[in-house]
């Protein structure tokens, strides 16, 4: 049986993918054993991309891959040498292996921070790249690799830029509370308030975790030739203080009253020209139902579970 192999299997996104899609089509690589029950009855390969020396051979019984193994913004600007080492070399030798091994398609998990920070105009998947800090320096040149490859590839290679992620984590994963809605979350339940730690009237485009899935389900089973770069996000572009208030009024119908929304910038300072558009996904027939209250209450009930 040919499997999807879901590389990065126990980060964030990666351990989404494997909670939602159905385990006996699915493979997993993980860095490490990890004791976690939800792991049981899994199958799982065990991959350290930080490694030179790797047995690829496994390859063989693999379909198609979704690569969600990546160092984090925090990571890489501590570890800039294992951040090219594990962001941008291991896919070099990683792609080759595959197209030995006759893996149909792969699929990278990119990130919309490519295209810049504080971007203040409209973000197409045409617009040039800026990156700015080393997390997003190698993402951007693993994605001109990638989108270069194919041009002329067997296999199909496809790049998801994906816009500010929030949802519940599967399991303990501390590092999942940075993330801007995640953090208002977990600052409205134990605190009682949102303090906003950047311009409020700044506008971003926020993706919740269920919608990304259903993506990467739509590409997964996509039953034609499917190359290129594709924008990953919501519909709407909304300032961070009207996300703050979405999860404020969510939080409320958790029982969670008299929360506050505390910013130390300025609200006049905006971006109001940014848009990140998604017109060439939707174009390919990805029409995807958004689920943004139902991923924000999932958090809170995660938060009154597991605190």
């Amino acid at each position: 049986m040919k499997y999807t192999l879901i590389n990065g299997g126990a980060g964030f996104i990666g351990s989404r993918i494997v909670e939602k899609f159905n385990k006996k089509e699915i493979k997993i690589n993980l860095k490490k054993k990890i004791t976690d029950d939800f792991f049981k009855g899994r199958n799982i390969n065990y991959l350290d991309f930080s490694k030179k020396n790797i047995d690829l051979s496994f390859l063989k019984n693999v379909k198609t891959i979704i690569h969600a193994a990546s160092l984090n913004k925090v990571e890489s600007d501590r570890f800039p040498a294992k951040s090219k080492l594990v962001n941008y070399d291991f896919l070099k030798r990683f792609i080759d292996a595959c197209k030995n091994y006759r893996v149909k398609r792969f699929i990278k998990i990119s990130t919309s921070k490519v295209y810049g920070d504080l971007v203040n105009k409209k973000i197409s998947e045409y617009n040039p790249l800026n990156p700015f800090d080393t997390y997003t320096d190698y993402h951007a040149k693993s994605d001109i690799l990638l989108n270069k490859l194919s041009k002329n590839s067997y296999m199909d290679i496809v790049v998801l830029r994906v816009s500010n992620g929030y949802g519940y984590p599967v399991f303990n994963y501390p590092k999942c509370w940075k993330l801007i809605i995640n953090s208002f979350c977990y600052q409205a339940y134990h605190q009682i308030k949102i303090k906003i730690k950047s311009k409020s009237n700044f506008i971003k485009n926020f993706v919740d975790m269920n919608y990304l899935i259903k993506v990467l389900k739509f590409f997964n089973y996509y039953p034609k030739r499917v190359n290129g770069i594709y924008n990953i996000g919501s519909k709407d572009n909304l300032s961070i203080y009207d996300m703050a208030k979405n999860v404020k009024k969510i939080a409320e119908k958790n029982k969670l009253s008299n929360i506050k929304i505390l910013t130390e910038f300025s609200n006049k300072e905006t971006n109001i020209n940014f848009f990140y558009s998604i017109k060439k996904l939707l174009d390919l027939g990805c029409v995807v139902k958004e689920s943004r209250k139902n991923e924000i209450n999932n958090i809170f009930r995660y938060l009154k579970k597991n605190g």
